[in-house]
Formats: C-alpha cells, structure tokens, sequence
C-alpha cells in the first residue's frame, strides 16, 4: 500500500480517541505505528484498517493504560 493520506492518519486517531486513548504523546506514537504497519499491507485501506484493530485491540488498550499509569506516577 502506498504512503497513507491525511484522512487515513486522521481515521487512525479518530478510531484511537474512540477507544480512549486520550494523551497525545502516545496517541501519536500509536497512530504512526499503526500508519507504518498498514502501510506496509497490501490491499484496501478500511479493510486492512478493520483487520488491524480487530486483531490488536486489546494490546493497544493494554498499552494505554500502562502508559497513562506512567504519566500518573510523572505527576
């Protein structure tokens, strides 16, 4: 697949806010991750999207909370 546009990295994030992934920093992180991973997939963008999230959403909620625990403990 060829580099993502702006509306796909957007839908990235917005899927992300949805599943509460609130801090910016690591909303970032985890949109370039993802944007990298789909990018390199062959295929149709909201397909893939769809496959990307179902297979992976419970480490990406894991990884939020441990990182919003690691800001807690910052503060």
């Amino acid at each position: 697949m060829a580099r993502l546009t702006t509306e796909q990295i957007q839908c990235i994030d917005d899927l992300l806010r949805m599943l509460q992934v609130e801090f910016l920093d690591i909303r970032y992180e985890m949109v370039d991750h993802i944007a990298s991973e789909l990018e390199a997939m062959e295929g149709d963008f909201k397909e893939n999207l769809k496959a990307y999230f179902v297979m992976n959403k419970l480490s990406i909620l894991q990884q939020n909370e441990i990182a919003k625990k690691a800001a807690k403990k910052k503060h």
